[in-house]
């Protein structure tokens, strides 16, 4: 039974005259559930520094079957804090407030602070310098580790990753005069290789309603339109690759969504500290309209839950895609705010908001690895895939891919060609089935048609031998 309680958050505590502190926020996810019992407080890791990544797992026990939702917030840091504060006001009035009615439909699990280091040295990245929402496909660092691992023990329905996103883009757009001028952007996960159904009720039906909701309230929301870096670039959605936490749980299994609020510029003058107040209470707002429109859909969600959602041999894949014009000539209106005069000002870039797809692989039954068995047997413990050791040399067939070209020009490309044949297998090398809970991922890491493969990076494009065949096959 949750007990009756008056909690003031960190930010409220010091009247909004600076970020909340990583061990305040611990201190206060504790406190929480110290005065519920229907929230645990539950360590996921720790971060370089050896913070700790704190979690309110709230439920209130029922006989009812409810959706499992994942709210996370401040994968970059301090440099934007407001995601985490917004998810220490939705946890309150999730077991002491006016949203506690949400847990007879919902389980909620709230992440407020995934970059601990960050958010105290007021950065983007962690304390080894990475950009943890680039990092799911390495989970080179802990902290991506251990939220790649939370998003596996609890298998969530939804996931929501909240974020800001500088209005001021200096090096960029600020160059040319301009300011961005959006208030909240949602989108959907977008990778290609996720279930179609998926990706459907994810951007036909929730993300269409969301944005409406949050419109309706006065405040301006819009689909996700990947940064504006120049007055000539076309314009397109979000990148698709599961180096990106919102795709890599839908890789994982969750209806995925990102949220973006308006991170005003540091230098301006406002009622509170860079103005914090009024951009938590825009991330407040979207989070409650999303968890009450997650809570009325909780029927559908359950049965996108029964739905199939692994591979078996021969299901047809689709690694990659490229966006393009939405038709020819395609041009798309957006306002941005001009830095000299404040005026708001209609600018028409080129519409590229149409998602081409790359041809798609059949899923094998498995995948084989017959050389640098200990680097690929890393990479596969970080990301929780089942794998098993070949006892003896055997003769398998399978599809292998000989590496014709390597272009490392920008992001990597290879050119391979591909080919039947029956191939000893030695004694130690690894076997990766399919039919495994993230069985997904496999073919994204390992395919070199997927745009999220792992020889992309440099510990495994120094592997490549062109003219030699790929040590990675795939099992006939």
């Amino acid at each position: 039974m949750t007990r009756s309680v008056t909690l003031q958050t960190p930010l409220e505590a010091c009247r909004h005259t600076r970020i909340t502190q990583s061990a305040e926020i611990a201190d206060f996810l504790a406190l929480l559930a110290a005065h519920s019992d229907e929230a645990e407080c539950v360590t996921l890791g720790y971060a370089v520094s050896g913070a700790p990544l704190r979690a309110l797992l709230c439920r209130r026990d029922s006989r009812s079957l409810k959706p499992r939702v994942m709210l996370v917030g401040s994968h970059h840091g301090g440099s934007e804090p407001a995601g985490g504060e917004a998810l220490l006001e939705v946890a309150r009035a999730l077991l002491h407030g006016d949203l506690a009615a949400l847990l007879d439909h919902l389980d909620i699990a709230i992440l407020p602070n995934a970059n601990p280091d960050g958010r105290d040295a007021d950065s983007s990245r962690n304390a080894n310098s990475v950009n943890l929402n680039r990092d799911y496909v390495l989970l080179s660092q802990p902290e991506s580790r251990a939220l790649n691992s939370a998003v596996q023990r609890y298998r969530p329905d939804v996931v929501l990753d909240a974020h800001e996103s500088a209005a001021l883009k200096r090096k960029s757009l600020g160059r040319a005069g301009y300011l961005t001028e959006f208030q909240a952007q949602f989108d959907v996960a977008n990778n290609p290789a996720l279930p179609a159904a998926q990706l459907s009720f994810g951007e036909d039906v929730l993300l269409n309603e969301l944005i409406r909701r949050v419109s309706h309230t006065g405040l301006h929301a819009q689909r996700y339109i990947r940064e504006i870096l120049s007055l000539e670039q076309a314009l397109t959605y979000g990148g698709i690759t599961i180096k990106r936490f919102r795709n890599k749980a839908a890789a994982l299994g969750a209806l995925s969504f990102l949220l973006e609020t308006r991170l005003d510029p540091k230098a301006g003058e406002y009622p509170s500290f860079r103005n914090i107040e009024v951009r938590t209470a825009k991330q407040v707002r979207c989070i409650r309209i999303f968890l009450t429109l997650m809570a009325e859909r909780a029927a559908e969600l359950l049965a996108l839950r029964r739905a199939p959602r692994g591979l078996q041999p021969g299901d047809p894949m689709v690694l990659s895609a490229e966006y393009a014009p939405r038709a020819e000539g395609a041009m798309m209106t957006v306002p941005l705010r001009r830095i000299d005069t404040g005026e708001v000002v209609d600018m028409v870039f080129r519409d590229h908001r149409r998602m081409a797809l790359h041809p798609p692989i059949a899923a094998p039954r498995a995948y084989l690895v017959a050389r640098h068995a200990g680097v690929v047997r890393d990479l596969l413990w970080r990301h929780g895939l089942h794998f098993h050791y070949l006892p003896r040399a055997e003769s398998v067939r399978v599809v292998e891919q000989r590496v014709e070209q390597v272009f490392a020009d920008g992001e990597l490309a290879l050119r391979t060609s591909e080919r039947e044949r029956s191939v000893q297998m030695p004694a130690g090398a690894l076997r990766i089935p399919l039919d495994q809970p993230c069985g997904r991922v496999v073919p994204l890491l390992f395919e070199p048609g997927s745009s999220s493969m792992a020889y992309g990076y440099p510990a495994y494009r120094r592997l490549l031998c062109p003219g030699e065949p790929l040590f990675v096959y795939r099992e006939l």
